[in-house]
């Protein structure tokens, strides 16, 4: 029965684009944050500066998800 909705609801082609968009939009936001962190760590060599850059990506994502959801 869900498999069948589920197919149902991929049919819908604005929405098919839509998720397949938004899959590419994390999976490359994903890759380019792991890539910004290996650049960061084997210029400085610190654990504390690639927690830094950790914290200035996820923070913001944090605060204003909070306020907006």
């Amino acid at each position: 029965m869900k498999d069948n909705l589920i197919l149902k609801t991929l049919r819908i082609r604005p929405f098919l684009f839509l998720i397949v968009s938004e899959f590419f939009s994390q999976f490359s936001m994903n890759l380019f944050n792991f890539a910004l962190l290996i650049v960061v760590f084997s210029v400085v060599n610190s654990n504390a500066a690639v927690s830094g850059v950790v914290i200035a990506f996820t923070l913001p994502a944090l605060i204003f998800g909070i306020l907006a959801g």
